[in-house]
């Protein structure tokens, strides 16, 4: 299990991400792990298929993402009327 986890924050690293939560349950011999790690949206792909491969037994998979188009345009209009 660690060595996945470590696997799986050097890949977001090297994606440009990080990591932002790790959860770890159960015994020694039945660990399971909840990681949420963040990347660059253009490297979105890339990092599901090479941190897939990380885990002994894939049992679910979410994805989500956040639209923050409006905060970006109220950031912009409040930088340009500084």
């Amino acid at each position: 299990m660690a060595a996945a986890e470590a696997g799986l924050r050097a890949r977001a690293e090297q994606l440009g991400g990080y990591v932002v939560s790790v959860q770890t349950s159960g015994s020694a011999d039945n660990l399971h792990s909840t990681i949420s790690f963040r990347v660059p949206a253009a490297r979105f792909e890339e990092a599901l298929t090479g941190v897939e491969g990380l885990a002994r037994k894939l049992l679910s998979r979410s994805v989500s993402g956040d639209d923050v188009t409006e905060e970006f345009v109220d950031l912009g209009s409040r930088l340009r009327n500084l």
